[in-house]
């Protein structure tokens, strides 16, 4: 398996893998946008934006899953404010327990070494046990939980 930065022909793979996860998060909450480019246009920012980066794993020409992450500044009252923050992993399905997601995630841990970031960070689904499982087997560890409030 190849770890390599995402390019424009991976950009429809990128979508689907995208959309993937947002239906999962969309029968819990409808904070995610459902429209027919959301995945397009979420995974062009990856690809187009100076603030962002992604990565996709190949095997034998075919993509298993990508990552997208970007640069975050958090509060100043953190020790070292500048964060490499994960906003997407996703794998397909038959790809998943075979260490898809953790040799993505190895990889953003160390281009943001290359970058001199200190810390790398995401947000999970509360329901995404799985993506929880995979997380903590990979060194994160839970600080805080992000909450939604819906102004109507």
């Amino acid at each position: 398996m190849e770890i390599r930065k995402a390019e424009r022909k991976d950009l429809p793979f990128m979508s689907e893998l995208y959309e993937i996860v947002a239906n999962i998060y969309r029968q819990h909450h409808d904070i995610w946008e459902e429209t027919e480019n959301a995945g397009k246009r979420a995974s062009l920012n990856y690809l187009n934006s100076p603030t962002s980066i992604a990565f996709v794993a190949e095997e034998n020409g075919n993509i298993l899953g990508f990552l997208g992450a970007q640069y975050k500044t958090l509060p100043s009252t953190f020790k070292n404010p500048f964060t490499m923050h994960i906003t997407d992993v996703s794998v397909y399905p038959k790809h998943r327990k075979k260490g898809v997601a953790t040799a993505l995630i190895n990889k953003v841990k160390e281009y943001a070494k290359e970058q001199k970031i200190r810390y790398v960070t995401l947000d999970v689904g509360v329901l995404n046990e799985p993506a929880k499982e995979c997380y903590t087997n990979n060194g994160f560890e839970t600080i805080a939980h992000e909450m939604v409030f819906e102004i109507k």
